[in-house]
């Protein structure tokens, strides 16, 4: 209209007498609709602010990994034995770690553990010194070099670790050549030194030896009160005597255990962890899970615990391995066996937390934790403690003083 209007005015003899005409709707119109247009936007914008603000959230309430959250609900509907343990958004953290570990050690530049004064800490942040503790008994010669080259295997500098034994009367000799080994090693370690069993702790087994007496259930917790004696005994000599941040427990008797032992635990950044020892596979034992004292609680081991204390049987000794028995200690406490109620390390495989996951007993071939958990008083209990003994028995108390104490299920250890 606009211009019609305009080109009559041209041919119009007065174009003053012309009016001016307002301008038309259609000027209007694009306005309104980039408004309405622009209102749609913001809205879609704010609800998907307002969604992935919602899921960040939610992960972090439930605090698993993301990629676990689907598992953890379908878990969840068939079983509740995962309400009784403390999740933690842990797993992915511990991944994430163990990868910068294996780049660093596939860099080009990298040069092995001990490249002069700018040494390889393992991949952690700072040089960290370790107290490695083992009591040795009853041993042999070719026990001891194994246990001598496992050592001198593990990928830490050796200038922050030490190593203490306990060694009984009867294993000093075979021990000699063994402690010499590590004494003269190159590069050397911080410290070696070798304690001797008192006498008060020789009757770490009880009955025949030769006959498995050791072995029978109503002799367990005697022998396992003793074996725990022997540990403090060991546990407060060494650490009182050392600056170490951590303590690593390691049977003498372990067949193989990789070199990257140590770092892997510590790279769980817990209190108190233990790796998977599994059998030899050539004898007795077969080919699985060698260290059953390594479990998590499950309802029906909680509800056993229950009955016991119910019974006023609160002082009974807990064990696994001997089916539904039970028995009678020889100073009257009772010893029950409480097989097919717990969850061990092979049985967690799976769980949605693995590979590091929560635990309520831990098992003594391999132990790191907390040197200060020690100097503030966690030990291995001579007696019953919450149905637990000795490293069963330190897993609960560390528990008590507010520890974190976890397995690894993904960390491989092989027992003789």
């Amino acid at each position: 209209m606009l211009l019609g209007s305009h080109r009559r005015g041209l041919a119009a003899p007065a174009p003053r007498a012309v009016a001016p005409t307002a301008p038309p709707p259609m000027a209007e119109t694009p306005p309104k609709v980039w408004n309405r247009l622009a209102l749609a936007a913001l809205l879609f914008m704010c609800f998907a602010v307002s969604h992935l603000i919602a899921t960040h959230m939610k992960s972090m309430i439930t605090v698993a990994p993301v990629s676990v959250q689907a598992d953890l609900k379908n878990r969840e509907t068939k079983s509740t034995w995962d309400t009784h343990i403390p999740r933690v958004n842990i797993s992915a953290a511990l991944a994430a770690r163990l990868e910068e570990i294996r780049a660093e050690r596939a860099a080009p530049g990298y040069r092995g553990r001990y490249p002069g004064e700018e040494a390889w800490w393992g991949g952690l942040r700072r040089r960290e010194k370790v107290l490695v503790l083992s009591p040795v008994r009853r041993t042999n010669a070719r026990r001891q070099k194994r246990f001598v080259k496992l050592l001198l295997s593990l990928d830490w500098d050796r200038r922050d670790l030490s190593v203490a034994t306990l060694v009984s009367p009867d294993s000093v000799a075979v021990c000699e050549a063994a402690d010499a080994a590590l004494r003269d090693a190159k590069p050397p370690f911080a410290s070696v030194t070798t304690y001797l069993e008192p006498a008060g702790l020789a009757g770490l087994n009880t009955g025949d030896q030769e006959s498995g007496a050791r072995h029978k259930l109503e002799h367990q917790l005697a022998r396992r009160s003793a074996i725990a004696r022997a540990r403090n005994h060991l546990a407060v000599a060494a650490v009182g005597a050392s600056d170490a941040e951590w303590v690593l427990w390691l049977d003498n008797d372990l067949l193989f255990y990789g070199a990257d032992l140590l770092l892997q635990l510590r790279a769980s950044d817990v209190d108190v962890v233990v790796p998977t020892c599994y059998c030899s596979g050539g004898d007795a034992c077969g080919s699985g899970v060698y260290d059953r004292n390594s479990w998590a609680e499950t309802p029906a081991s909680a509800a056993k615990l229950r009955e016991l204390d119910a019974a006023g049987r609160g002082d009974a000794l807990v064990v696994h391995g001997y089916g539904a028995a039970t028995a009678t200690a020889p100073g009257g406490e009772a010893i029950v066996s409480m097989d097919g109620r717990r969850r061990f390390l092979d049985d967690l495989r799976t769980d949605a937390l693995a590979p590091l996951v929560p635990l309520g007993g831990v098992g003594a071939t391999c132990i790191l934790l907390r040197a200060d958990l020690v100097r503030e008083g966690l030990s291995f209990p001579s007696f019953a403690l919450n149905h637990a003994i000795e490293s069963e028995g330190i897993a609960q108390m560390a528990l008590k003083m507010g520890a974190r104490v976890y397995g690894r299920t993904d960390v491989a250890i092989k027992h003789a």
